[in-house]
């Protein structure tokens, strides 16, 4: 991670990491962590969560990876187990079944475990159209996500 500070203001003028810790940073806010820093004022938030969850807030959505909004960050929904997104903790496949989201384009059959991510083949939709689903069982691991470039939040 590379820093330019301002010594006399005490402020980070400018930050640099790798898309790895921006992603773990953002994996954060889906703890429960991120619905209470919401409802307290910036002020009010313990360390540096208060900045994080205005990071998120603030960033252009052109940095987000296709298929994910900020909006799952912001408004992260408590299961249980959190997702192993950041691919640094392991994946509690089987607790619960996962809810299914379809596009809102009639014309389109894409799905998502994401509510509110933008269609990776429309790309002006939404995922946002509850699915109903059945599950026998889970073939995806999290060790064969985690070899996938665009998973995590943020584009590299």
């Amino acid at each position: 991670m590379k820093l330019l500070i301002d010594t006399k203001r005490k402020k980070v003028l400018f930050a640099e990491a790798s898309k790895q810790v921006v992603d773990f940073l953002f994996t954060l806010l889906q703890l429960p962590l991120a619905t209470v820093v919401k409802l307290l004022t910036k002020e009010d938030a313990v360390g540096c969560l208060g900045n994080l969850y205005s990071s998120v807030e603030n960033l252009n959505h052109i940095y987000m990876q296709p298929n994910l909004s900020k909006h799952l960050l912001l408004n992260p929904t408590i299961l249980g187990s959190t997702p192993s997104i950041s691919g640094l903790l392991p994946s509690a496949s089987g607790m619960i079944t996962p809810k299914l989201y379809g596009c809102n384009n009639s014309n389109c059959n894409t799905i998502s475990d994401v509510c509110y991510s933008r269609c990776p083949t429309c790309t002006t939709y939404y995922m946002s159209k509850e699915m109903t689903t059945y599950f026998k069982g889970r073939a995806a691991t999290a060790a064969s996500q985690s070899n996938n470039n665009n998973n995590g939040f943020v584009k590299k």
